[in-house]
């Protein structure tokens, strides 16, 4: 019934659904896409519903249904022709339907919408929904005030020409905290488009554009059809596309990449180890070789004959025979091609190219027993109840195009199977065989790279960049609070007055800060005397009016020139925190964080006293790129998150204390001077320098 969308409205409803046909496929829990206190992932997928919220309707596997009206673009309207007023006669009729199952009304837009629907809106249902009530209106300022009474004002109306009744405060409540906005940058190019692709690469077998295409064409047959989808019809039509998750576990991230088994050697170990002699006296092998120049390539059976593991391995690489003879391992095999591969490998030839290898082959019978397939079995079990493709020596991500799969069997750690990079390997690990990442090699640079933790941490981080990246230079200081005190908790807050009738509150990361009644006091005078100077000297403080940036109207000026408007504060106050005030205006969960950087050898990667950082992994290419043009060349490394502000701030503090300076996102010069960046310094540090500055003068 609404209004007939556009194109590329079309187009961004395609994608977004088609993003959640892909989360229902993989089991991702909604919780971790959407805003929503719902710890399930989707059941079912309804396209074009006859429901009254039309576009999509998800159903959990709690039975919850999740309604999704979707806009690319939408302004705030009372008028009745508009969108917004639309969208909202939906959630009035779906709320009418009194369905119990009903948890959410979700209007899902882009950035491309009016900052009072992708911003204000969003943030006021979130304040209106942890308050429980509508008395945190009182907290609004002018804007805030201005769209809640449009919201109310519209909803109320569509009520009373439904029913011919006055809403009453309760229901109003009820749609209110039913009522989300949801922000999805999902067109072509654009950065959760990048981020659907990257989850995708570790996913499937094909290349990742296609699939992600025909995911978005075959949403608009669905659609057409008005159908509704289960997982179990998308594990049969992909089942080609996905054919190394058939018949294993849904979740296990791990048999999604090295595919299912149905069996594994067990039977013998093939091992090459250092000369010994005890061994050269066992087998009269003394005098054939040089003893500096001797491997021993052996092979043992495992069992015995009642199910017993004689062989006694210890780390990292010590075997003990059943004779009690102990040898030092290179290399442990389940077969002897795998052996062959290690012995041409470069890794091999590189060491032990001038030795010479003895074999010593097994007297024991080769029938097979019940106890290696009992064996077999258990570590099939272990391995399908494996839930992430994390190495099992290291613990860090998988992101590279081969990796070992291994059996852990020895005295140090309980029987195991897992996947390990290859520079992981000890020589006690049994090397079954190597684990092949998909054949897509798009993001082939990011080594060992953890994309699910870092769709979990940006989806709420990085605020601080969303300011600095509209000022004029592109050379910036970053001055980082690195007060990592979390046992102040005061109970009062400092929120200024501007001269539009808003008001903004002083944060700290993004959040409102608290303070002791004293401190905020304090800081009350001392903001108010800087209004009272800047207003006489004709340079009145102020912030700025998209990116909400706090300084003197000259300073401002100089760093955002004439792309956004300059509001003057009036009076700073002191007021009581709660809960509620901060939800509705606290920006993030953290301020500088995510972030990446580059490990080379265990240790993070530093040039010329400098520890670069980058915001966005799909740009690292470009960075390195840019790193080899001024003959910085880096080969072996490994890409590694600073998952939160907490840590983010001590590896700051640790690494300038060595004299190092951390700089985000930085790029060089064809003279090695930097041309792009966020030099980073501590609040400390700058005051200091303030301090100094001060005593010469």
């Amino acid at each position: 019934m609404g209004i007939q969308p556009t194109n590329a409205g079309i187009d961004f409803q395609q994608r977004v659904s088609a993003w959640f046909i892909i989360c229902m496929l993989f089991e991702v829990d909604i919780e971790n896409v959407l805003n929503l206190n719902i710890n399930s992932s989707i059941k079912y997928i309804t396209f074009e519903s006859n429901d009254k919220i039309d576009d999509l309707v998800i159903t959990s596997n709690n039975n919850k249904k999740i309604y999704m009206q979707m806009k690319r673009t939408i302004n705030l309207s009372e008028n009745e022709g508009s969108e917004f007023y639309s969208v909202c006669q939906q959630f009035v009729y779906q709320y009418l339907q009194n369905d119990i199952d009903d948890f959410a009304y979700i209007l899902v837009t882009s950035k491309n919408s009016s900052n009072n629907i992708s911003e204000t809106l969003r943030r006021l249902l979130e304040g209106i929904r942890i308050s429980n009530s509508f008395s945190i209106t009182k907290e609004f300022n002018k804007n805030e005030q201005d769209v809640f009474r449009k919201i109310d004002r519209v909803i109320k109306q569509i009520y009373l020409d439904s029913t011919g009744k006055e809403i009453t405060e309760k229901i109003l409540l009820e749609i209110l905290r039913r009522t989300y906005v949801e922000i999805f940058d999902i067109e072509n190019g654009q950065s959760y488009e990048k981020v659907v692709k990257l989850y995708l690469y570790n996913k499937i077998n094909v290349d990742v554009n296609l699939f992600w295409s025909f995911m978005i064409k075959m949403d608009l047959q669905l659609a057409s059809a008005r159908q509704t989808l289960n997982k179990k019809y998308l594990d049969k039509k992909f089942e080609d596309y996905l054919k190394k998750h058939k018949e294993s576990n849904d979740n296990n991230e791990l048999i999604s990449i090295i595919g299912q088994f149905d069996s594994l050697e067990v039977r013998k170990d093939y091992i090459l180890a250092l000369q010994n002699q005890q061994i050269d006296l066992l087998f009269n092998l003394k005098n054939e070789i040089q003893d500096s120049n001797k491997l021993y390539l052996i092979e043992l059976f495992r069992f015995n004959e009642v199910g017993k593991k004689e062989l006694r391995y210890e780390e990292p690489y010590f075997l003990t025979l059943t004779n009690g003879i102990k040898l030092e391992l290179v290399y442990r095999s389940a077969t002897a091609k795998g052996i062959e591969r290690f012995i041409s490998s470069k890794k091999y030839k590189d060491r032990f190219e001038e030795y010479d290898v003895v074999y010593i082959g097994s007297n024991d019978s080769d029938d097979e027993n019940k106890f290696e397939k009992i064996h077999n079995d258990l570590l099939l079990k272990y391995l399908n109840e494996k839930s992430n493709c994390l190495c099992s020596n290291c613990g860090k991500a998988i992101f590279q195009e081969d990796s070992l799969l291994i059996e852990i069997d020895n005295d140090n750690c309980e029987a195991d199977i897992g996947i390990i990079h290859k520079e992981c390997l000890i020589p006690v690990n049994r090397v079954l065989g190597i684990a092949k990442m998909p054949s897509d090699r798009e993001y082939k640079f990011l080594k060992n790279f953890d994309i699910n933790l870092w769709i979990k941490q940006i989806k709420d981080g990085q605020f601080c960049y969303n300011g600095a990246k509209i000022l004029n230079q592109s050379v910036n200081p970053l001055v980082v609070e690195t007060d990592t005190n979390n046992l102040v908790l005061g109970s009062y807050c400092v929120k200024t007055l501007l001269e539009d009738g808003t008001y903004k509150f002083a944060t700290r990361r993004g959040n409102i800060d608290r303070y002791s009644k004293k401190d905020a006091e304090d800081f009350v005078n001392e903001l108010n005397e800087k209004i009272k100077t800047g207003q006489i000297e004709k340079n009145p403080i102020c912030y700025s009016s998209k990116s909400f940036i706090f300084g003197n109207y000259t300073t401002l000026v100089s760093q955002l020139g004439g792309t956004e408007e300059y509001i003057e504060c009036k009076k700073s106050e002191v007021v009581k925190y709660n809960e509620s005030i901060a939800k509705l205006h606290n920006k993030c969960k953290n301020f500088y964080t995510p972030l990446i950087y580059l490990v080379i050898d265990e240790k993070p990667l530093i040039v010329n006293d400098m520890f670069p950082l980058f915001t966005n992994p799909l740009e690292l290419n470009g960075y390195l790129d840019n790193f080899e043009k001024v003959n910085i060349k880096i080969k072996e490394y490994q890409v590694a998150i600073i998952r939160d502000d907490k840590e983010f701030c001590l590896t700051i503090m640790n690494l300038m204390n060595q004299g190092i300076r951390p700089i985000i996102d930085i790029k060089f010069g064809k003279n090695n001077e930097i041309i792009q960046g966020y030099v980073v310094h501590t609040m400390y540090e700058m005051m200091l320098i303030h301090e100094m500055k001060m005593q010469k003068n």
